[in-house]
This record gives C-alpha cells, structure tokens and sequence, in this order.
C-alpha cells in the first residue's frame, strides 16, 4: 500500500514539475547528461509524444519530439529518425543520414538499430553502396539479440558469401547461412521462408527441391511478405516442380500490384522489363508501377523510370524531358545510379558540357560516383588543366568515397600520356586507403591492384613476399584476379618464392572458378605442355574453349600454337593449330596473323609461301603486333615475296625495335652493313610479289 502511494506521489510530482516549470527551464534540461535523472524522464516523454504524433500521421511533429529525445540521449528515438530519413515521410530520402543516426543508436546499444544497419548495408537501400562484409557485425548483434528476421538476413548474407569465397571458407559460410535460414523457418519468419525458398527453388549450395521452394513461398505470401510471390510466380508458369498454373501466376502479379509496398512494386517493375525474366515482358504496366512507386517516394523508382523513360520500350514511346526529371529526383536524393546516369543521357545527347556541369553539381554535394565520371570527361579533354582539375576533384572525396578513391589511385599509377606523369608512391597511399576503409569487394580489388604494383616494383622497392601475402589477402576476399596472379607468381616463381607446379594449378583453379576466364587458359596451357595422354589434350583443349567463351579470346590463340607444337606428349597438328589461329585472327587476336603466317614461311602443313607469309604479317603488323612488324621489316629487306625495299624496311624495322624487338635492332644493323638483299632462289609463292607500299608512320602503333 505504502509502495503504492509512494509511486502516486511521485506522478502528481512529475505533473506538477511539467506545469509550473517554465519551458526553456525544461528544454534545456534535455541538455543535461544523458544519465541525468530529469534528462531521462524528458527523453522519454517526448519519445512517447513522437510516437503518438507518428501514429496519428504526424511525422514533422514526430521529428521535432524524437529529435528532442535523441538530443536527450534516448537511443530509441534515435532510431526512429533514422527511419524517418531513410523513408519519404519528410520529403526526399536521405539514407546516409539514415545509415548514421542507426549507427549511433546501435552504439548506444539499440539492437534494432544494429539491425537496420546491417540490413542498409546489405542490401544498399537508398542507392548506396553494398557492403556485406560490413553489415555481418551488425547482423550478428541483432542475432544475438534475438531479433528474429536478422537470422534471415545474415544466413542470405553467408550464402551470397559462399558463392564466391574459397572451398573451405564457402563450406563453413554456406553449412552457418542454411542453419541460420532453417532457424528463421522455425521460428515462422515470413523472410526466412522467402530466403529459403529461393535457395531450394535455385539449388543454390544444396539440391534443388522445388515443391518444398513452392510451399514456402506460398507460405511467407499468405503471411505477408510481398517478395516471396514473384519466384512462386516464375515457378507457377514454368512449371518448375510443381505443375503448371498460369492463371494462379498471374493472380500472383495482381496482388502484387495491388497491395505490396513501393520497393515490391519497383522489383516487379524491374522484372517485366527483363526480356530474359520468365515474368511476361510488359514495359507498359511496367511504367505504371513504376509511376505508383515514385508518387510514393520510392528513389530507385524514379531512378528505374527515368531509365526507361529515356530508352523507350514497346508500349513506352522516349521521353527525355520527363527521364531527366525523374533522374533528376533520384540523384539529388543519392542515388549513384541515377546520377551517373543522368549525366550519361545528357553526353549521349552531345551534351557534354551540361554532362560535366551536371556531374560537377553533383560532386559538390559531396556523391563520389559524380566525382569520378566528371573526372572522366575533363580527362577526356586531354590537357593539362583539364588533368588537374580532374585530379582536385577525385582528391577532395576519395577520403570518403572508395569509388573516387579507386580512380585516382589508378590515374596515380598510370598517368596519362604526354599530360600527367605517373606518380606510384601516391597510388600506392591510394589503393592501401581502399584497402584499409572499402567495403569488402573494393578492399580486394585494391589489395590486388598494390600487390601488383609492390611486385613490379612501383612506388617502392620490389617484395615479392609481401606481394604474396597482399594477393592472398585478395584472394581470401573472393577476389579472382588474386588466384589468377598467385597462380603466375608459383608458374614462374619470384626470389625468395620458389616455382611451385602444385600451388600454381591450385590458384588458376581458384581463379577459373571464380569466373576469371585466364585461369581456363593459363590450366589449358599447363596441361598441354605437361601433360601426358589423350585424357589430358581434351582436357587442355576444353579449357581453351572454355577461357574462349569467357571472352579470353587469347585462349584461341595458345589453342592453336599447343596444336602447333604438340599437346601432352602428342605430336604437333598444323591444319588443327591453323583452324584454332584462324578463330583467333577473326577475334582480333594480332599474335594470330603473325603465326599462320609463320606456318606459311616454314611451310608446316601448308605450301611453303612467302607472298601468303608476308601478307598475313602485314595484317598482324597493322594491327599492333611487334613480330609481325619485325617479320614485315626482315621480308622487305630481304626481298621475300616482295621486291627488296631498304627505305621501307628501314622503317619497318625502327618500329619494331621501338616495339621491343632485339632482332629488328640486329636485322636494321645488318641492312646498314650491305649484308641483307634479294634472295638468290625463287621464293616458293606460285602467284606475283605482294608490294608493301610503306613510310615511317603507316602501321599503326
């Protein structure tokens, strides 16, 4: 009973202290310490006074309480505002506050809010960048605390990871990520069942099991989750597992149109216009979800029509006026794909210079990817002034923004011919910041973009052991080019790293299987020169056609010189090595020309002939190729299939030894002395002398 009074005491206390003490007295309590006893008792009561005004579709009289109570220190609050900017409730969407204030609620240790984090880094909600490997700390946190759709999050999270990473860690990644997502499940998670449908439905890291993908999906709709009805769609009308039922399908799209959120209807809309998407192609209801979206503030809405808006569809006449307008909406609100889109549609349109102007306004609200594509046209302007300026812009937010950072590391490293020097000590600072601060794919890529640079010597002294260690931090982040160089690095081997044939296959392997398509090549050419049988040739010769249909068109290439010179202990094959050059040459592959025509010269398989010889090095010759250029140089000077032309072949000559040729400096030397000329005995060609009109600037360098 005491107790009781006590506690009503203290109410009418409280009310009487709200009354009679003036209001600056009481908001400038709020500036107390958060541990306050008054400064808590005010947080609270304007967090419950913004929850109100927010239920009551007040949200500017929700932002002023909730920011009260967050000055305060009340970490709830503080979440709320982030989910006011990260929504439309306030005018444009501003994620990057949105991602700050949950951060801050998260630290003051608000679960929720670490969840949220997690999931806008995840998934790079408002435009942003995707950071998985950033997110997973703030999903674990909410997972730990129980917060039952994090369980979905991170286990989709740990088996996106899986797809990429190393056998080992992918085991580990992808055994955590299905549990993760069996627990959501139990637990009646309407995401999980989603998540996990997907992955029976794609077969992704265990056997596909469509009618059990098809219960669960039909389960998270029933429960809700809007998502889950477009894979059920898909499945419905191709009959994947379960049988056929296309009405059912298209109810599936009706109800999605009708009663799902913004972001459901920008998916969706995204899916009709894939002409590869099983969903049937329709631009127009396309634009109308679209439109639907956008009214309700969805950016990447906007972003997505004015798109569309710009290319036109069937049903969907171009509209530039009303594209810019919507990609005008969505980059100022953040989106760095409609910002650098925006300025594309403006370039193509041979507007330039309003694209720069627009990339340059855009850099100066602070976007990075803005900064980068106007650092790309001024460079294009090829001079100097335009070169540094381009270099100020990258500089002033490559701290915080990795793209921007990426660029001018790399525009560090390489210069720009007759205009801006190479600088390798400032790449190197560059790419090492990346490494140091990016999320998780631009980490790698700038790890491998250093380690390549601190084995060649760059910037620094040559290391190949820190090289080494640089590639497999790479690798370890799923980056494939890492494998690829590892697997060079144990081919040649680099003091103190010794050649290492097992390690080498190992990691062009690694890379192959990340889709590098040079580990095809780089596996095929091992196995054709250390190989042995008939097992290993096909097998040499699939991964060349593999690498080839990757679009490593070089693979065709090593194909046809492994046939020339004789494939796991198998003799060589010069028809097969001219049909795999041919491929090549039709690719535009320059080596190619140079070796059917060698074949030519030495008459491997072919007439020997020397007019069909120097033809097919004049080509590899134009298009770039240093021997072919030699072979045109040494053909002339000695009057093989063509009449003798010192002056010609001089020329010729010069430009292969420019090229790096140490026979054309040697040919040049002996054409000075008088000791090259005419051969005395016919050439071998059956038809006239192919005349190779030349000055010193014809072929191309």
């Amino acid at each position: 009973m005491h107790g009781r009074i006590l506690h009503f005491s203290m109410m009418r206390i409280s009310v009487a202290l709200a009354a009679i003490l003036p209001v600056s007295v009481l908001t400038g309590a709020c500036t107390m310490a958060p541990d306050g006893f008054l400064a808590r008792g005010l947080a609270g009561h304007y967090y419950l006074h913004g929850a109100r005004r927010n239920l009551y579709d007040n949200p500017a009289g929700a932002f002023a309480a909730w920011t009260r109570a967050a000055d305060a220190g009340h970490a709830k609050a503080t979440y709320q505002l982030a989910h006011l900017y990260g929504s439309d409730a306030l005018g444009p969407r501003d994620q990057e506050e949105a991602l700050a204030l949950a951060r801050k609620a998260a630290a003051d240790g608000y679960a929720p809010a670490a969840h949220y984090v997690g999931m806008s880094l995840l998934y790079g909600w408002g435009g942003m960048d995707k950071d998985p490997a950033a997110a997973e700390p703030f999903l674990r946190r909410a997972v730990a605390a129980d917060i039952g759709r994090a369980r979905a999050d991170l286990g989709w999270l740990l088996l996106d990871r899986a797809a990429d990473a190393p056998a080992g860690t992918a085991a580990s990644a992808r055994d955590e990520g299905l549990a993760l997502l069996e627990e959501a499940v139990a637990d009646d998670d309407p995401v999980g069942k989603f998540r996990l449908g997907e992955v029976l439905m794609e077969g992704r890291h265990i056997p596909r099991n469509p009618a059990r993908a098809a219960d669960l999906l039909e389960e998270a709709v029933d429960a809700g989750e809007d998502r889950a009805a477009l894979p059920l769609a898909r499945m419905r009308l191709l009959g994947d597992g379960i049988p056929v039922d296309r009405q059912g399908a298209l109810a599936l799209l009706d109800r999605v149109e009708s009663k799902a959120p913004a972001h459901v209807l920008v998916t969706l809309a995204r899916a009709l216009l894939d002409t590869d998407d099983a969903l049937p192609h329709d631009p127009r209801r396309a634009r109308r979800l679209l439109e639907r979206a956008a009214e309700a503030g969805r950016t990447t809405a906007h972003t997505t029509l004015g798109k569309l808006l710009a290319d036109g569809a069937p049903g969907v006449p171009p509209d530039p006026t009303l594209a810019v307008h919507h990609l005008r909406v969505a980059a100022e609100a953040g989106n760095g794909e409609a910002t650098r889109y925006m300025g594309h549609l403006l370039e193509d349109q041979g507007r330039a210079d309003d694209a720069l102007d627009w990339f340059l306004e855009a850099a100066a609200r602070g976007h990075g990817h803005a900064a980068v594509e106007a650092a790309r046209l001024l460079l294009k302007r090829a001079d100097a002034g335009s070169a540094r300026r381009a270099l100020a812009i990258l500089g002033e937010v490559a701290p915080d923004h990795t793209s921007a950072a990426l660029e001018l590391a790399r525009l560090a490293r390489d210069g720009q011919d007759g205009i801006l020097p190479a600088d390798p000590a400032i790449a190197r600072h560059w790419f090492q910041h990346v490494r140091a601060t990016g999320a998780r794919k631009a980490a790698a890529q700038a790890t491998n973009d250093l380690a390549r640079m601190v084995l060649r010597g760059e910037g620094g002294p040559t290391d190949p052991e820190t090289a080494h260690a640089l590639f497999r931090e790479a690798a370890a982040a799923g980056h494939g080019w890492a494998a690829l160089e590892l697997g060079r690095l144990f081919e040649d081997g680099a003091a103190p790293i010794p050649a290492d044939p097992a390690q080498a296959w190992h990691w062009y392997r690694e890379a192959a299987a990340r889709g590098v398509a040079q580990g095809h090549t780089a596996l095929g050419r091992l196995l054709a020169r250390d190989g042995q049988g008939a097992d290993a040739v096909q097998a040499a010769f699939a991964h060349f056609r593999k690498a080839a249909e990757g679009g490593h068109d070089w693979a065709l290439y090593e194909a046809g010189k492994a046939a020339e010179q004789g494939v796991a202990g198998q003799p060589g094959d010069p028809a097969t090595a001219w049909a795999w050059y041919q491929r090549a040459a039709a690719q535009g592959v320059d080596a190619a020309f140079g070796a059917m025509g060698s074949l030519h010269e030495r008459g491997l398989g072919l007439p020997r002939d020397d007019t069909q010889a120097l033809a097919l090095y004049h080509l590899g010759a134009r298009a770039g190729n240093a021997w072919a250029t030699y072979k045109v140089g040494a053909f002339v000077a000695e009057g093989r299939g063509t009449p003798a032309d010192p002056d010609a072949a001089r020329a010729w000559l010069d430009l292969a030894a420019n090229r790096g040729v140490e026979e054309a400096t040697e040919m040049r030397a002996r054409l000075e002395r008088g000791e090259v000329g005419p051969f005395g005995a016919p050439s071998g060609s059956d038809g006239p002398g192919l005349r190779i009109q030349v000055s010193p600037t014809a072929p191309r360098p």
